[in-house]
């Protein structure tokens, strides 16, 4: 099962401080870049698990892994050609050690045409909600702005 949700950088002085950057030294640009992301993620992390309060219930078995365990905090950016992008919400796939349940968590679930799991908006909201994305766009203009800070002398 794959479900991957993954960020791009979006806010209003991304053009500008690019070409800023790129004309400084193409590495401030990457190094920009990667941290804008890293910290998106950690602010979707940390939401997701403040969400995940009410479902964490201790897990004894052996090989069961807990939903909140399975929230993407490991910063690893990948690259393809000029185009950068991070995971972000939760592991999904079983083979990585992930777990689906964030997903019945976050939409609901029905059994024979009736609501079981009532969807959990708060959870959706910290992955998918356009306040977690303002957020994070302020964070990744936050993060070119020190680079370009550190750039510029």
């Amino acid at each position: 099962m794959s479900n991957k949700v993954t960020l791009k950088l979006d806010f209003p002085e991304l053009d500008v401080w690019r070409k800023k950057l790129d004309s400084i030294d193409g590495n401030y640009t990457k190094r920009a870049i990667e941290n804008a992301l890293k910290e998106s993620q950690t602010i979707i992390a940390d939401k997701c698990e403040e969400a995940m309060i009410p479902h964490n219930r201790d897990v004894s078995h052996v090989g069961k892994v807990k939903t909140s365990d399975t929230i993407i905090r490991d910063g690893k950016v990948r690259w393809s050609g000029s185009q950068a992008e991070i995971d972000v919400g939760f592991r999904i796939s079983l083979k990585n050690g992930g777990s689906p349940v964030s997903i019945f968590l976050m939409r609901g679930t029905e059994v024979f045409g009736q609501p079981h799991i009532e969807p959990d908006r708060k959870l959706y909201n910290a992955v998918y909600g356009r306040a977690v994305k303002r957020e994070a766009m302020q964070a990744q203009s936050e993060a070119f702005e020190t680079i370009v800070r550190e750039a510029m002398g």
